[in-house]
This record gives structure tokens, sequence and C-alpha cells, in this order.
């Protein structure tokens, strides 16, 4: 009996040291890396402890795909909503680009490879290029949502038979979502 009290409390010993260093991983990798990628490497370094390599090679795989398939519809214009909603988004991969972009130009300046006029030029057309690309994205989100709106109101309407056998309440919903 007292082995078995040993044995368990050397486990929940064992368990309390693997969450702290699980939680201190997890807290470095936040401060290391940027917020759009953050969750990702916490998830694929998950898999691999709880589930296995063969797993986590998996969330790997996944995760490489979604970011290409992200990349590869950022060159086409076909995103979705919710790959603007991922590169627009607080701390997203947008912000990530541009805070780059702005060390990488300080950095030249730093080091007397671009002249103050320049680095002030290279500095402002990169908040214009990102603040124009971030409006031309949220157009692209709220013309995504209105088609996804305008898609439900025709199948709400093809649902009761005709726009005329709506009731009046109804017409004038529809006519203010349009």
């Amino acid at each position: 009996m007292e082995q078995e009290i040993v044995n368990s409390q050397n486990n929940n010993l064992k368990n309390t040291i693997f969450d702290l260093a699980n939680a201190a991983l997890d807290f470095g990798i936040r401060a290391a890396l940027p917020n759009f990628i953050e969750e990702d490497i916490i998830d694929i370094k998950n898999k691999f402890i709880n589930e296995g390599f063969n797993e986590g090679i998996q969330e790997i795989i996944k995760k490489a795909s979604s970011y290409g398939t992200l990349a590869k519809d950022l060159v086409s214009g076909n995103l979705s909503e919710e790959q603007i909603k991922t590169l627009i988004e607080k701390d997203g991969i947008l912000d990530s680009i541009s805070s780059l972009t702005e060390e990488i130009i300080k950095s030249l300046y730093n080091s007397k490879l671009i002249s103050k006029n320049v680095y002030e030029l290279l500095k402002n057309g990169k908040k214009e290029i990102v603040n124009s690309f971030e409006k031309e994205l949220k157009s692209r989100q709220n013309e995504i949502k209105n088609n996804e709106n305008n898609k439900k109101i025709e199948k709400y309407i093809k649902e009761k038979g005709s726009f005329e056998n709506l009731t009046e309440n109804e017409k004038n919903l529809i006519k203010k979502l349009k």
C-alpha cells in the first residue's frame, strides 16, 4: 500500500513537471513566433507529444499544405473569406510581412546602405502599399459575404415559391439586405 502511494506521488510529480515544461515551451513559442503561426506550431508540438511521430509528421504536412494553398490563392486572387481573415487579422500574416519589411528597411538605413530620404520614401511607400492591400482584402471579404447572403436569399425565395409569395415584412427585409 505504501509503495502504491509513493508510485502515485512520483507519477503526479512527473506529470506536474511535464505540464510545467509543456507550458513553458508553449510560452516560448508564443514569444518567439508571429501570432499567425504560433498556434499551428503548438498544434504540431502537441501532436508529436500526444499522438506520436507519424501523427506529428502528418500535422506538419497538413499545416504546410494549408499555407501553400493560401500562397497559391493569394497569387491567383481566389481567396476565401477565412483566408482573407487570416491575412488581415491583428498580428496576422499581413502585419508580420509589414513588420519584417520595416525591420529590413530600418536595418538598411542603420547600416548606411540607404539615405534618410530613401528610408522615409520606402517606409511611407510600404505603409501605403500595406494599407491599400488591406483595404482591397476587406473589400473582397465584404463582396464574398454579400454573395453568400444573396445566395441564401435566393434559396429562401425559391423555397417560398416566388418573391410574390413572401409576406410584406419578408419582402422589406430582403430589399434592405440587398
